[in-house]
Parts: structure tokens; sequence; C-alpha cells
């Protein structure tokens, strides 16, 4: 029986020690192999969402070369033109938000005296404690300022040409090879389903065409919704923030965009930049409270009428289920909150 136990144990050991090893296996060729399946992943990503319109513009007559040229090119322009302006407005943000410094220190002087009006607080000294870690040490009293000499040497231009090219190269090699990878799975997407459906057949063809159709198909459109109701969320805060009169709208509307791809959190991640903005350069408190309520607002709205209808629709699932699932994970996650 001793025998039998330790021998259990090792083998329990042994396979703790292999999992971990296959952990650390499998994320260091994830990250060696970063520079392929990035762009891997982002071509399959674009492919689901860009294949229905595809076969939109094939059941309208145009040939298959021509609808995915039109479909990818329109793509690329449409997000160029994005970039640049988004681009130019991140610009303009950072060379004026300097000039508001009088009022965000007003703004930071009204919060701390609502938050503690009294000076001898223990949070008052909380914070003097906090500002006098990060504020530079005072010279010593009694001995003179002994001015001092620096000398720094700048990088010669080779090296400061190669800190900004290596990183620029990559990005537009991944680009590229994601923009590569996008055509031909767009022009061979048969193709690809044929040889996936050769390797996992195994003898019933008729039944994997199938199974394998219906899956990408519901996929593409599930994604494809997904995004257009983002960039809906996107264009509609845009267009709020620009009727509130908050300067950098479309900057604002593309962060919400982004944002609402990361699970529960991106809008009220998405929702903190435009806030605290509004907060910094605004007048009263009106402004920032509006920003709130349109993100928020939007949503709820979404995540309780749009998303259960769509994605309903997309996937083949019943709205009342997904509302039901949604509830039963808000209130696990409830009642694990209030367990810890």
């Amino acid at each position: 029986m001793a025998r039998t136990a330790v021998r259990l144990e090792s083998q329990r050991a042994l396979s703790i020690l292999a999992a971990v090893a296959l952990v650390f296996f499998v994320a260091f060729s994830l990250y060696w192999a970063q520079a392929i399946l990035v762009p891997l992943a982002l071509a399959v990503f674009f492919s689901f969402i860009l294949t229905p319109l595809v076969i939109w513009l094939q059941r309208r007559g145009v040939g298959r070369v021509p609808s995915v040229l039109i479909v990818v090119f329109t793509t690329l322009l449409v997000c160029a033109a994005v970039g640049v302006l988004v681009g130019r407005q991140m610009l303009q943000l950072t060379n004026t938000l300097p000039n508001h410094e009088v009022r965000i220190k007003e703004k930071l002087t009204a919060v701390k005296e609502w938050v503690s009006p009294d000076e001898g607080s223990r949070l008052t000294e909380f914070f003097k404690a906090v500002s006098d870690i990060f504020s530079p040490p005072a010279p010593a009293t009694g001995t003179p300022d002994q001015p001092q000499t620096v000398v720094v040497a700048s990088p010669s231009w080779a090296t400061r040409a190669q800190q900004f090219l290596s990183p620029a190269a990559e990005a537009v090699g991944q680009a590229a090879f994601t923009f590569v990878l996008l055509l031909f799975m767009l022009l061979k997407r048969e193709d690809l389903r044929n040889r996936v459906i050769r390797l996992i057949g195994q003898g019933r063809v008729t039944t994997t065409t199938k199974a394998v159709d219906e899956t990408s198909q519901r996929i593409s459109r599930y994604l494809f919704v997904q995004f257009l109701l983002n960039a809906s969320f996107g264009v509609v805060v845009t267009l709020g923030l620009l009727v509130l009169g908050v300067q950098y709208a479309l900057l604002w509307g593309f962060i919400g965009f982004v944002m609402r791809y990361v699970p529960y959190i991106g809008t009220w991640i998405g929702v903190i930049p435009p806030a605290l903005f509004a907060f910094a350069v605004s007048d009263g408190w009106a402004k920032p409270v509006l920003v709130l309520v349109l993100f928020l607002g939007l949503e709820a709205l979404c995540n309780n009428f749009f998303e259960p209808m769509l994605y309903g629709k997309s996937l083949g699932l019943s709205e009342v289920a997904q509302l039901v699932a949604a509830a039963f994970w808000a209130f696990l996650s409830s009642f694990s909150t209030v367990g810890r």
C-alpha cells in the first residue's frame, strides 16, 4: 500500500510538472511566433467580417475577384481615412491639453476640497505624503548650491533612425502580411473549406460540409453584426459629443468603438478619457455628467435590447435565452463577490 501511494504521488507530481512545462512551452511558442500568428488571427477575423459583403456583391452579378478587390480596397480606404482623422485629433489633443492647465488645477482643487475639506484630516495628510514621495527633494539649507554641468550625449542620426524605423517596418510588414492573407482567404474560401473537411471529415463528407458551412456562416454573421453594432455605437457617441460641444468627438467615438470589443469592462474603460477631458476643460459639472449619461445609456440600450435581438438572429439563439443567460451569469458574479 505504501509503495502504491508513493507511486501515485510521483505520477501526480510528474503530471503536474508536465502540464506546467506544456503551458510554458505553448506560451513561449506563441510569443516567439507572434509575428506570424497575429497577422493570421487578424486575417481570419477580417475575412469572417467581410465575407457577407463579398457574397452580397456576388449575388448581384459581380465576379468573385472583383467583389473581393472592391470590398478589401474599400475597407482599406475607410480604415486609412479614419486612422488619419483620429491621428490628427490625437496630435491636436496632445498639443492643446497643456493650455487648460489652470482650469485643470482649479477642478482638482475643487475636488480635493469636496472630498476632504478639513486641512488636518487623515486623507489630506495621505495626499501630502504621496505628493512628497513624487516631488523632488529640496536642497539642503546652509550650504551654497554648487552649479553642476551635465553633459548629455545625443544619439546619432543612425541610431535614432533605427529606433524609429525598426518598429515601423515591423508594423508595416505585419499589415502587409495580413492584407495578403486576407485576399487569399476571401478568394480561396471554398478551397480552404474543402481542405478542412478532408482533415476532419473521416468519411462523413456531406455531414461535415453542412456543419462547417453552417458554423462559418453563423460566425461570419455574428462578427459582421457585432462590427456594425460597435461601429454604430461609435458613430452615435461621436454625434452625441458633437451636440454636447465636446472637442475631439471623433477620437472619443473611435475609442468607444474599439473598447466595445473588450468584454464587460470595455465601455467603462472607453468612457474614462472623454469624461476626464470634459471634466478638465469645461466650466461646470454638467458636461462630464452628460458624457457619462450618453455612454452608459447607450451601453444599457445595446446590452438589453439590440444585442439580444441582433445576436440572437445571427447565431440562431432565442432573445429570451440570451437575457436569461446574462442574468444568470450576473447573479453568479454578484453571488461570488458577496461570498468573498
